[in-house]
């Protein structure tokens, strides 16, 4: 009797593993909400959030709602180590963000990127509790990192996991600069 449920169970589990992986792999993005492409980086917004202008030009896409922010990096730089890009962030955070605490950062999984990292934070916006959080997101060779930052004082837990669980990463072997222009390594 042992031997149908286990194979019906080994069966089941096959399943649930071809369904997730064909709408893991799929070009629709969730419902509800909208996809978002950079030159390597592809993530999901909610579908209501507008197009707007980044913090800074490195910021080279942004969506808003109101307090809550999305941008993207795309690229960041051409470093292949990722800690020192949120060793960055974080200095200038500690600067421009009254009350900036980070988080603990931790390794993730991103499809396509050889490294990624996961950084929560929390500071204080006019006053308000905010909270937000940083992902870098690279390859080795040739290297390139790019960030994207969640944050405000309307950015919770299930819109930051969310976009994170949603990022692909295309591998290139063209080198970008900082501006996202190809370099001519010739």
């Amino acid at each position: 009797m042992r031997a149908p449920r286990v194979r019906a169970a080994a069966a089941l589990a096959a399943f649930l593993v071809s369904a997730g992986a064909v709408s893991a792999c799929s070009d629709a993005p969730s419902d509800g909400w909208k996809r978002l492409e950079g030159d390597r980086l592809t993530l999901e917004v909610p579908q209501g959030f507008t197009e707007g202008e980044g913090a800074s030009e490195k910021w080279n896409l942004a969506v808003r709602d109101d307090g809550v922010s999305v941008q993207v990096a795309d690229p960041y730089d051409n470093s292949r180590i990722l800690s020192s890009a949120l060793g960055n962030m974080q200095f200038a955070a500690n600067r421009q963000m009254e009350g900036f605490t980070p988080g603990k950062v931790q390794d993730i999984e991103v499809e396509g990127a050889d490294t990624a990292l996961f950084q929560e934070f929390s500071y204080k916006d006019e006053g308000k509790p905010a909270t937000g959080a940083w992902i870098a997101v690279g390859q080795s060779q040739p290297p390139t990192t790019v960030i994207v930052t969640v944050s405000g004082t309307e950015a919770d837990d299930d819109l930051i996991t969310h976009v994170k669980d949603s990022l692909e990463y295309e591998h290139s072997d063209v080198v970008l600069d900082t501006d996202g222009k190809p370099v001519d390594e010739s």
